[in-house]
């Protein structure tokens, strides 16, 4: 029985950890702070008696959310309550003393919480009851958006069930203030937070990498912002302001979404992107100024400075293949390589061409010597620009079988090549079947055991 109580006793309190929104929590008061000097504590009845000073009056409030959505949160929303900016006169705080250096903190018993500048606290806000008419996500909407908007204050709403939650109305349209509705703040606290205001960093990037130039139609992605901090952008060359659209207008984590910017299409027109972020409890950013011009030549040269180099006589590995470079393409003209190692696979094939880090194609020509060393391979391709094998190309190779797809050898260039191997067949595949029949003639005459170093059967 003790066990069971104390079973029960445990389940309970974690009951209660679940649920900071007890009903008996509205008992606790909200403590107004000035710095670390309490002025006052309001009960549940404290706010009701300012609400009904006020005049009992009731307000709705419009809101976005920041999730893939990008919905209203239940709109209308009908709450009231007590003013913020009356009770804390009540309080004995002095509006006109709070600078704009200063915070205006609220924090819900659950510990969540947020600030405001003096400015985002007496700011205008309404109530948008076709918010989001004529809008798509993170745009500020078309004037029907505006229409029949209804000032409101921000309020704590006396809803008892909740504990009491702050309210406030949107400056514009698409405003993302769900940060601002702190739940719980019966047992919390509101608190003039003295000098703590700072100001955003200017700090925006965009995913423009070459300088002032981009392609027709590239696309412009902003980084900077994030879940509590909205990048607002303009394209016509005005400042933006929380009435301009917000580019990172769904930042919940899994599901991110941002408006979408490009460039113009056509070769010389430009493309001026304004941005600054803005976020409650900071002052806003600088704004900044981002100009492009399309211009795929130049783009093209910035791309063509930044790739690495290739050497003559050099060695590059690629898919885990080796070459050695003989020749350095330029322009669009083709380089030339030697294949001096492959990978240790069973089956190998020395291609045609390959691309190598100046992003250039290079002719595979000559297979060198000990290049098929892997304990692994047994068959090797040799690719169709290859005109040589060098001497010792499959020495204490384990390759059994290689297969043919290039008509440029000759007796000269395979001399020696198949010597220490344990190559059994050379299969013939140039081409057609009749290429195939007229390669094999050809190609038995060179691959003997007096010339190639081994003896192989030659077939297509």
């Amino acid at each position: 029985m003790k066990k069971t109580l104390t079973a029960l006793t445990g389940l309970f309190l974690l009951i209660l950890m679940w649920f900071p929104c007890s009903v008996n929590a509205a008992e606790e008061p909200i403590s107004v702070y000035d710095g670390s000097t309490l002025k006052k504590a309001y009960t549940y009845e404290d706010l009701n008696d300012r609400w009904r000073s006020e005049g009992r009056r009731t307000y709705e409030y419009s809101g976005y959310n920041t999730y893939a959505s990008y919905k209203p949160y239940p709109a209308p929303i009908s709450a009231d309550g007590p003013e913020v900016i009356g009770l804390l006169e009540d309080a004995g705080i002095d509006i006109a003393s709070i600078s704009d250096s200063d915070l205006i903190g609220f924090y819900g018993r659950d510990g969540f919480g947020m600030s405001m500048t003096k400015t985002q606290l007496t700011s205008d806000r309404f109530y948008f009851p076709y918010g989001e008419n004529g809008t798509e996500a993170g745009k500020r909407g078309d004037d029907s958006s505006r229409r029949e908007a209804t000032r409101v204050p921000i309020i704590i709403d006396i809803d008892k069930e909740t504990n009491c939650v702050l309210r406030v109305g949107q400056v514009a349209p698409n405003e993302q203030n769900w940060p601002a509705h702190i739940q719980y703040l019966m047992g919390g606290k509101i608190t003039i937070k003295r000098g703590a205001a700072k100001t955003l960093a200017a700090d925006l990037k965009t995913s423009v990498d070459t300088g002032q130039y981009v392609l027709p139609g590239q696309q412009i992605s902003i980084t900077g912002g994030n879940h509590y901090t909205k990048i607002y952008y303009t394209l016509n060359g005005s400042e933006p302001t929380i009435e301009s659209d917000i580019y990172n207008y769904n930042t919940y984590p899994g599901s991110e979404q941002n408006a979408v910017i490009k460039a113009p299409a056509s070769e010389g027109e430009s493309i001026v992107v304004k941005c600054r972020k803005i976020a409650f409890g900071s002052h806003d950013s600088a704004v900044q100024t981002f100009t492009y011009t399309v211009n795929s030549a130049e783009v093209q040269k910035i791309i063509d400075s930044r790739k690495p180099k290739v050497v003559k006589d050099k060695s590059y590995t690629v898919s885990s293949q080796t070459y050695k470079v003989t020749k350095v393409a330029a322009g669009t003209t083709n380089g030339t390589a030697i294949f001096t190692k492959a990978k240790n696979a069973k089956g190998v094939t020395v291609p045609a061409t390959v691309k190598l880090a100046d992003g250039k194609t290079y002719n595979v020509t000559t297979v060198g010597a000990k290049a098929f060393t892997g304990s692994k391979i047994r068959t090797v391709t040799i690719g169709k620009n290859v005109s040589k094998l060098t001497k010792n190309a499959l020495y204490k190779s384990k390759a059994t079988k290689v297969i043919v797809k290039t008509k440029k050898l000759k007796k000269s260039t395979v001399k020696g090549s198949l010597k220490g191997s344990k190559v059994k067949k050379v299969q013939v595949k140039v081409g057609t079947k009749k290429q195939n029949t007229t390669y094999v003639k050809k190609y038995k005459k060179i691959f003997t055991k007096k010339n190639a170093g081994r003896k192989v059967t030659v077939t297509r």
